[in-house]
């Protein structure tokens, strides 16, 4: 949970950019590739679109475009070590936004996947950042995390 509504701001921003790191580094794998991106990515949408809210369905779609960015990001590093640097730079990046930036200085508490981490989670880190990001200009209840 986010208390502060930059912390949830800056999550809605950063965890999208961890996801893409990672299907970045997918797509960089020379047997998998662009087609494992895809279809992972495809498989997330398709798992996150009936959960929860309504608005979680239509945030499941534009997930889609992660993929885009991460085989663009694949298409224009000239190297498998080039791909992987810049996954690994962008994924450490959103980190170091969002722990000790959001939740040390903006909330000073530790980051609920530090103590509640699950492979449901992780899938739906990236709706759930997108979902209750909006509630941040209003006040809200926020449930990312």
């Amino acid at each position: 949970f986010h208390a502060a509504r930059a912390n949830w701001w800056l999550h809605a921003a950063c965890v999208p950019a961890e996801w893409t790191a990672a299907l970045v580094a997918l797509a960089s794998v020379p047997a998998a590739g662009r087609a494992a991106c895809w279809a992972a990515q495809a498989l997330v949408a398709a798992y996150t679109a009936p959960l929860g809210p309504p608005s979680t369905a239509i945030l499941a779609l534009p997930q889609l475009a992660l993929a885009a960015v991460a085989c663009a990001v694949v298409d224009s590093a000239p190297t498998t070590v080039a791909r992987i640097a810049a996954a690994a730079a962008l994924w450490t990046a959103s980190w170091l936004l969002q722990v000790p930036v959001g939740h040390w200085l903006l909330e000073g508490n530790q980051p609920g996947m530090a103590t509640q981490l699950t492979a449901n989670s992780v899938v739906l880190s990236v709706v759930m950042a997108w979902d209750w990001a909006p509630a941040a200009a209003g006040g809200g209840t926020g449930r990312s995390e």
